[in-house]
C-alpha cells in the first residue's frame, strides 16, 4: 500500500510541475496535504472542493429485452429502490421504465426516475447559488418534466434550463431530482434518459482562503475529507489533487481456532485505533448464503439470506438455472448482503405491489425461476446451495418436487411459495441422488396463492443468531486485551482468542467516541476422534462436527461416513496412518492430509516410496503441490520422479522423469499417476486441498505398450483414496496383478486379489495388450468381479523367498488346470526389478521373468528355472513356504551346474548359503516330484497317505494297513509286505499300492 501511495504522489507531482511554477505538492494524506510554494509577498491561497454534486449514466442497468417497437412495461406503479449495482450513485428509485442496454432509460407513460438525496450543504451560503444541470436526453415525443422535490415528495422547484438558481430552496439541506414525461394517450412515447450530471461552479464550492507568508516555503492544510477532489490556486497557478482513503477495515482472514488477521488500508497518520470485542459463543451462524425462499406463482422470485455474522459481497456468486446453463444471474462488487438480511431476485415485478415489496433488496433478472426446475447458488465453481435436483429437469409443471405424508401431498414447489425453516444454517452442497429429500425436512409452505403469502419476501431469520444491533454496539461485549493485537505490515495479528467464539473488529477514534467501521468473524471450533467408527457416532471429543469445526482424525483410526449421512467440517485433518472413507455427503471447506516419509539416512530403509497425490491436482495448484513435497530447485534433500513407459530410445523400456528437469506443456502432477519420491532425512508433508472422493477413477485407458517382453508395458499409478482399497476393487482388463514397493528392501511385492493398497500408495501394473483399462472403485461387490482361477489364491500358493537380515524377496506360484506357463493377466505378474541392495528371487518360463505365476497341473516331475540376484556379500536363506494341500510331495533345490541336490525343501524348508554379487543368477533349479496318481480316487472316507525319505517309504492310514505292494512301470510285482514301511533298493519309477479293510490307494514313487 505504501508503494501505491508513493506512485500516486509522483503522478500528482508531475502534473503539478507541468502547470505550476510557484505551487507544488510535497506530501499527501487522507485528511491533509503539504504544499511548497515560492512567492515574494503575502499571497492568498484558495482551496476549492469537488465541484460534482451528482453523476449517473445508467450503464449498469439490466437490459429489459423489450423491443423498441413493442413496448411492454417491465415495472409496476410502485416507486422501487434500484439495487446498488445498477447505478453509479446508489439510492435511485424508479417505476415503469424499460432499459435498452447502453441506450438509456425508456421514459413512457407512468414512468418516473428519482435521484437519491442530493447533498447541497457544501455550497457557500454567502455566494450566488447556481447549479449546472447537464441532462442527456433523446426526445421521442411529448414533454419531458423535471422537478426538484423535498423530503416529503413535494415539488419545490422546476428547472427549465441546464443552469438553474436554487434561491428558492437555499434552506434545504438536500433534495431529490425527479424525471417523468408529461404525456397523454397510451400510444405516446416519452424520451430516453441517458445521463444526469449536476455541478456547482468551483468558486462557490466550499471555498477557503489562506494567506501564505513570503518568509515560508511550505504550508500544511488539515481537516480535509478523505478520498475527495480539491483544487488549490495561488495567483494563476493551479494544483488539483484527490486526498487518499482514510484508514479503513478491509477484510478479516486466516481465522483459526484462536487467531485471526485483520487487514486495513492505512494511507494516513490518523489516530484511529483497532478494538476487538468478544460477543460470545452462544449464537448460531450459517456457513454461507442459503436459498431461503422460493416462489414460482406470479412473482417468479428467489430469496438469498445471509446469517454468517459478516457482510457478504456477491461479486463471486451467481444463480444458475440448470435447465439451461445460459440462464444465469450474476452480481457485482457493489452487491452486498449484510448479516441477518436477505436479497430477492425476481423476474416479474408487476405482481409485487408496494405492500408486498416492503423488505430487503430486490434484483431484476430476465431469467425465469420455475418451481419444477433446479436452481443452484454458486460461488466461483463451488456449489453453495441447491433448490431441487440438477439431474431432474422435467418435473411436473403443476407440482414440481413434492413432500408427501400419508400419501397426501403437503408441500410442492411449483406455483406456490416455500420458505426455508429458521433452523437451517447450511446449504445443500451436493446434488441428491434422487428427488428433493430436504424439502420435507427443511422447508415449509401452505400451498396458497394468496398475495399475503408473499408479503415477507426479503425478510428471513435464523434461530438464535446475533442481531445487527448487537454486532454494531461497541458497548456490548468483552474487549480483547490490546497485548493480543499485534500491528504488522498491512494487518493486525489477533492472538489468544477463544475457540468457536464470535468477535467484532472496530476502528474507533482516539477517544472511542466515533466508530468508523466494523467487521465480524467467528473463530473455529475443534473436535477430534477418540476411536474408529462412523462419523455420526459419539466418538468425538466435542461432539459431532459442525461446519465451523476443525476436525482431526489421528493415526491408526478409521472413520466412515455412512450412506445418507452428511459430514460437515470447516477443515478435515487426516493424520498419517489414519483412514477416512466417505459413502455419504461430504461438506468440508478444505482437507489437510499428512504424509510421512522415513529418510534414506535411516539404516532401516532405502528411503524410496511410491505415492499418489492426496489432493486433487489442477493446472492452478502445480506449484503448490511441489511446495508441499518441498521439491524446490535449491533443495537437494528430495528426489521426485514419475515413470514414462513409452520411452523407446536406445531400446529402453522406460525412464524416470525428474521433477527438476521436467520441461513439458503437460502438468507434472496428475490425479491418477504415481510418483517415486525419496528424502535424505525424515519428512512430514501436509497437503491442503480437495480430497479425491469420486465413486471411481480410471487409472489407465488403452495405455501404451511399447514392447511385449517382461520389461515393457509397466505403468505407475496410485490409489487416490484416503483409505485402503482391496486389489479386488481394481477392475483390470488386459492388466496384470499390481506391484508395490517394499521401502525396506527396495524390491517390488506382487499383490494378489486378497491384498490391499494403502491410502495414496503408488503401484506398478503391466499392460498386456494395446486395448486395456484399469479402474479403481470406492465401493464394489467382489461377487461381481472375475475371480482368479483358483478359488482362494493365497491358500494355494507355493512361495520361495530369499532374504538376509529380515529383508526378503519372494516368488510365488500355484497350479490350475486352465492356466498356462505364460502370463495370465488375471492371476500372474512378471518380475519388476527393484533398486536396493536386497537380494531378489524370481522364476523364468520361456525367457519371461515371473514374480507370480499360476501354471498348469503336471503329471510327473516339474523342473523350474529359479533365479536369484545377489547384490552384495552376505549369508542368504532360500525359504520354501506352502500350505498342506498341493499336488507334489517333494520339492528339491538343485545346483544347475553340478547337478547336486542341495536340499529337499519339503522336509527342510530353509537352505542357507554364502554369496556375493558375482554369483550367477541362474545357479538354482527347482524340481517338483509328484507321487500321487491323478486317476486314483478314494473308495471310502478313510484316508491313506505316505511320506518319503530318500528310498524309505512310510504309509499312514486311520485303519490297519493290510498290505504294501510295489510294482514296476511294466506292472511287474517287485515285493509285498504287511508292514507299513518299505525300502526300495534300486533307482527308477515305481507304483506302490496300499490296501486297508475299506480303502486302497496307489502312489507313484520316484527314486533318484
Amino acid at each position: 500500500m505504501k508503494r501505491i501511495v508513493f506512485i500516486l504522489t509522483i503522478v500528482v507531482l508531475f502534473l503539478s510541475n507541468a502547470y505550476s511554477q510557484n505551487l507544488s505538492l510535497q506530501s499527501l494524506g487522507a485528511n491533509s496535504i503539504t504544499v511548497s510554494y515560492n512567492i515574494t509577498e503575502e499571497t492568498p491561497l484558495y482551496i476549492y472542493e469537488n465541484d460534482t454534486v451528482y453523476y449517473e449514466d445508467f450503464l449498469n442497468m439490466p437490459n429489459s429485452g423489450v423491443s423498441e417497437s413493442n413496448i411492454t412495461y417491465m415495472y409496476n406503479n410502485f416507486l422501487w429502490q434500484v439495487p446498488f449495482s445498477y447505478l453509479k450513485t446508489p439510492g435511485g428509485r424508479m417505476q415503469h421504465i424499460a432499459y435498452y442496454g447502453g441506450t438509456g432509460l425508456r421514459m413512457e407513460r407512468k414512468s418516473k426516475f428519482q435521484t437519491p438525496n442530493i447533498d447541497i450543504s457544501q455550497t457557500n451560503n454567502n455566494g450566488i447559488y447556481s447549479y449546472y444541470l447537464g441532462v442527456k436526453l433523446e426526445k421521442l415525443s411529448g414533454n419531458k418534466k423535471m422537478y426538484i422535490q423535498n423530503d416529503l415528495g413535494e415539488d419545490v422547484y422546476t428547472p427549465t434550463t441546464t443552469s438553474f438558481s436554487i434561491d428558492s430552496i437555499r434552506t434545504l439541506p438536500n433534495f431529490y431530482l425527479t424525471f417523468f414525461p408529461d404525456l397523454t394517450g397510451s400510444a405516446s412515447r416519452g424520451y430516453l434518459l441517458k445521463k444526469i450530471v449536476i455541478t456547482i461552479p468551483q468558486n462557490y464550492c466550499n471555498k477557503q482562503t489562506i494567506n501564505l507568508s513570503a518568509s515560508e516555503s511550505t504550508y500544511t492544510i488539515d481537516n480535509l475529507s478523505s478520498n475527495t477532489k480539491y483544487v488549490l490556486t495561488i495567483g494563476s497557478d493551479t494544483l488539483s489533487f484527490t486526498t487518499l482513503w482514510a484508514k479503513t477495515l478491509d477484510s478479516i482472514s486466516n481465522v483459526t481456532t484462536n487467531s485471526a488477521k485483520v487487514y486495513f488500508s492505512d494511507n494516513t497518520t490518523s489516530n484511529k485505533k483497532l478494538k476487538i470485542l468478544s460477543k460470545g459463543n452462544t449464537y448460531n451462524f450459517a456457513d454461507d448464503l442459503i436459498i431461503s425462499e422460493f416462489s414460482y406463482y406470479n412473482c417468479n422470485a428467489i430469496e438469498l439470506y445471509n446469517a454468517t455474522g459478516r457482510d457478504i459481497c456477491l461479486k463471486d456468486y451467481k444463480l444458475s438455472l440448470m435447465h439451461t446453463l445460459s440462464f444465469e444471474k450474476t452480481f457485482t462488487e457493489r452487491d452486498t448482503i449484510r448479516h441477518n438480511t436477505a436479497m430477492v431476485v425476481y423476474n416479474n415485478m408487476d405482481v409485487i405491489q408496494s405492500e408486498i415489496a416492503n423488505a430487503g433488496e430486490f434484483h431484476y433478472t430476465q431469467t425465469l425461476f420455475y418451481g419444477h426446475k433446479p436452481v443452484v447458488l454458486l460461488k466461483g465453481n463451488d456449489t453453495i446451495d441447491i433448490f431441487g435436483n440438477v439431474n431432474e429437469l422435467s418435473q411436473s409443471s403443476t407440482v414440481g418436487w413434492a413432500c408427501s405424508e400419508d400419501e397426501n401431498t403437503i408441500l410442492n414447489t411449483a406455483r406456490y411459495d416455500v420458505r426455508r425453516n429458521t433452523s437451517v444454517n447450511y446449504g445443500i452442497k451436493h446434488n441428491p441422488d434422487s428427488g428433493f429429500p430436504s424439502l420435507c425436512s427443511e422447508w415449509t409452505g401452505n400451498n396458497s396463492t394468496s398475495e399475503s403469502n408473499f408479503r415477507d419476501f426479503g425478510l428471513h431469520s435464523l434461530d438464535n443468531t446475533i442481531s445487527n444491533e448487537n454486532i454494531a454496539n461497541i458497548n456490548f461485549g468483552t474487549e480483547v486485551d490490546e497485548n493480543n493485537i499485534v500491528l504488522s505490515d498491512g494487518y493486525y495479528q489477533i492472538n489468544n482468542l477463544d475457540t468457536n467464539t464470535y468477535y467484532v473488529a472496530y476502528l474507533v477514534s482516539e477517544d472511542e467516541s466515533v466508530v468508523y467501521g466494523y467487521q465480524g468473524f467467528l473463530t473455529k471450533g475443534t473436535t477430534q476422534r477418540t476411536a474408529s467408527g462412523t462419523w455420526s457416532d459419539n466418538n468425538w471429543t466435542a461432539g459431532e462436527p459442525t461446519f465451523n469445526d476443525v476436525v482431526e482424525i489421528p493415526s491408526n483410526m478409521d472413520v466412515i461416513v455412512s450412506a445418507n449421512t452428511t459430514a460437515m467440517a470447516d477443515s478435515l485433518i487426516i493424520r498419517e496412518g489414519a483412514s477416512f472413507k466417505n459413502n455419504g455427503i461430504l461438506n468440508v471447506n478444505n482437507t489437510k492430509i499428512e504424509k510421512t516419509f522415513v529418510g534414506y539416512n535411516n539404516a532401516n530403509t532405502t528411503g524410496w516410496y511410491l505415492m499418489g497425490l492426496p489432493i486433487m491436482p489442477s493446472t492452478d495448484n502445480q506449484t503448490y503441490i511441489a511446495e508441499c513435497l518441498d521439491a524446490r530447485e535449491d533443495n537437494d534433500d528430495i528426489d521426485l520422479y514419475f515413470w514414462k513407459e513409452d520411452y523407446t530410445e536406445n531400446d529402453m523400456q522406460g525412464m524416470w522423469a525428474n521433477y527438476k528437469a521436467y520441461n513439458s506443456s503437460e502438468p507434472f502432477f496428475e490425479q491418477t499417476k504415481g510418483y517415486l519420491v525419496a528424502y535424505s532425512n525424515d519428512k512430514t508433508n501436509n497437503f491442503i486441498g480437495n480430497i479425491n472422493d469420486e465413486d471411481s477413477y480410471t487409472l489407465l485407458s488403452n495405455a501404451s505398450l511399447s514392447g511385449t517382453s517382461s520389461d515393457f508395458g509397466w505403468h505407475l499409478v496410485a490409489n487416490p483414496y484416503s483409505f485402503s482399497v482391496p486389489v479386488s476393487q481394481l477392475t483390470r482388463n488386459n492388466i496384470a496383478l499390481p506391484n508395490t514397493l517394499n521401502t525396506t528392501t527396495g524390491n517390488y511385492i506382487t499383490l494378489t486379489s486378497e491384498s490391499t493398497i494403502a491410502p495414496f500408495e503408488g503401484f506398478f501394473v503391466q499392460v498386456t495388450n494395446v486395448e486395456n483399462s484399469l479402474t479403481i472403485d470406492k465401493n464394489i461387490s467382489t461377487n461381481n468381479l472375475p475371480r482368479p482361477k483358483i478359488d482362494s489364491l493365497n491358500n494355494n500358493l507355493l512361495s520361495f523367498s530369499i532374504g538376509e537380515m529380515g529383508k526378503e524377496d519372494k516368488f510365488s506360484m500355484a497350479f490350475d488346470s486352465e492356466a498356462s506357463f505364460g502370463l495370465d493377466w488375471q492371476t500372474d505378474s512378471h518380475k519388476l526389478m527393484g533398486y536396493g541392495e536386497a537380494a531378489e528371487i524370481f522364476a523364468v518360463f520361456d525367457n519371461e521373468n515371473f514374480a507370480m505365476n499360476i501354471i498348469p497341473n503336471q503329471e510327473d516331475t516339474l523342473i523350474i528355472d529359479l533365479r536369484c540376484k545377489i547384490k552384495k556379500q552376505g549369508t542368504y536363506n532360500i525359504i520354501f513356504n506352502s500350505s498342506d494341500i498341493h499336488p507334489y510331495d517333494n520339492v528339491f533345490l538343485f545346483d544347475r551346474i553340478s547337478g547336486e541336490e542341495l536340499e529337499n525343501l519339503s522336509l527342510t524348508p530353509v537352505y542357507s548359503f554364502e554369496a556375493n554379487e558375482n554369483m550367477p543368477e541362474d545357479k538354482f533349479l527347482l524340481k517338483f516330484i509328484r507321487n500321487t496318481l491323478n486317476n486314483d480316487t478314494p473308495i471310502s472316507s478313510h484316508f491313506i497317505n505316505i511320506s518319503q525319505n530318500n528310498n524309505n517309504i512310510t504309509a499312514y492310514s486311520d485303519e490297519k494297513i493290510n498290505s504294501l505292494t510295489l510294482y514296476s512301470t511294466e506292472g511287474k510285482q517287485i515285493l509285498q509286505t504287511s508292514d507299513n514301511k518299505i525300502s526300495i533298493q534300486q533307482k527308477g519309477v515305481f507304483f506302490l499300492n496300499i490296501r486297508t479293510n475299506n480303502n486302497q490307494k496307489t502312489f507313484k514313487i520316484i527314486i533318484l
